[in-house]
């Protein structure tokens, strides 16, 4: 479905690639999302915020995924992809992180914006029993 729509696909695209970046490089070096000058708890307080605000909204989406009868549909896992980014988002903000504030703010509009239009076109299959 979002290869129908390139823009939707590639913005998504970009979005999930720059924060499995960080997922990836951040444990490796915490410096890359960490405030300068971070001794380390601050650090652990903050990695401990990012997981909630990614655990839970994860957890609802397979959740979904795993009571649904129909073929898979973008929207709801990018809604939750905006849900993650947003609490990134949020903690980026609230740890005075002004990339991590200003990605996922970006990264949620992306999401959410895609997911809306793309839950405008009902595509929903029946899965074969």
């Amino acid at each position: 479905m979002l290869r129908e729509r390139p823009v939707l696909a590639l913005l998504n695209g970009v979005a999930a690639v720059g924060s499995l970046g960080f997922a990836l490089a951040a444990p490796a070096d915490p410096g890359l999302v960490l405030p300068l000058g971070d001794g380390g708890a601050t650090g652990t307080d903050l990695y401990a915020r990012v997981y909630a605000a990614r655990a839970v909204p994860l957890g609802a989406a397979v959740l979904y995924a795993a009571t649904r009868r129909t073929a898979w549909h973008p929207a709801p896992l990018l809604v939750v992809a905006g849900l993650a980014q947003a609490g990134d988002a949020l903690v980026g903000l609230g740890a005075g992180i002004p990339g991590m504030t200003v990605a996922g703010a970006a990264a949620v509009t992306v999401h959410l914006v895609s997911a809306r239009a793309l839950g405008r076109r009902p595509s929903v299959m029946p899965v074969a029993a």
